[in-house]
């Protein structure tokens, strides 16, 4: 683990060094609060959260963290590191996804950090379609070991994958996403764990600036989730800053 955290540390350096000799590097910062953290149909926790996030980028190429913490308890913890790269309609990334930070260890990736790949298009309708694939680190099979027990071997790797396509539009002036995501054999991470394809999530969002004052408004979110491989259902709200 050690040699990745100076394989980051020295791409981060010279991405930082050549982005600024070609004056293109962009900071972005902000963070969500959302009530309720729901990743494609499963719930991460029980009470709202505090989501915040910082980029990089040059010339299609970022580097971006990503957070979620619980306001209450022991909610869940994460923490991703993405490292990407767009061109026209076309995004490709490399996320390392930490979700156990209130128990595991950062530097035990093998249990606690799951590495996906994954690629999106957006065409100008406008629709995008994505697939993501883990394909590192911790992804647990599906095929018991022992029947009687329901085990999983942990030598097993399932390639959990996940397809989805959204597509915008506007009423008024508000922007809504309906989206929906699957899961083609199933996964332990998301869904009902079983191995068959399932419908992850459907969900519509709905986000629209808030207006405070004349001059300063906040943007808010409201989705409304259905997750059919789970058998629940989510209404989420949500503060961008």
């Amino acid at each position: 683990m050690k040699r990745l955290f100076l394989a980051v540390a020295v791409f981060l350096a010279a991405f930082t060094l050549k982005a600024q000799e070609s004056k293109g590097l962009e900071l972005s910062a902000g963070a969500d609060i959302v009530s309720k953290y729901v990743w494609r149909g499963a719930n991460q926790g029980q009470g709202a959260a505090f989501q915040p996030t910082l980029g990089l980028s040059w010339k299609g190429l970022s580097l971006s963290a990503w957070g979620s913490t619980g306001f209450a308890g022991q909610e869940a913890y994460e923490f991703d590191i993405s490292l990407g790269y767009s061109v026209a309609g076309l995004s490709v990334a490399l996320t390392d996804y930490y979700w156990d930070g209130q128990a595991g260890e950062y530097d035990d990736h093998e249990n606690c950090h799951h590495l996906e790949a994954s690629a999106s298009y957006s065409f100008s309708i406008p629709l995008t379609l994505s697939a993501a694939t883990m394909i590192g680190f911790n992804d647990p099979g599906l095929n018991p070991a022992d029947p009687t027990l329901g085990t999983t071997d942990p030598t097993e790797r399932n390639l959990s994958t996940y397809l989805s396509a959204g597509y915008d539009f506007a009423i008024g002036a508000a922007s809504l996403t309906a989206s929906i995501g699957v899961t083609p054999w199933g996964s332990a991470l998301w869904g009902s764990g079983e191995d068959k394809f399932e419908v992850a999530d459907i969900s519509l969002k709905g986000s629209k600036e808030l207006k405070i004052t004349d001059r300063f408004s906040v943007p808010v979110f409201v989705q409304g989730i259905l997750a059919p491989a789970t058998k629940s259902a989510h209404l989420v709200f949500g503060l961008s800053f």
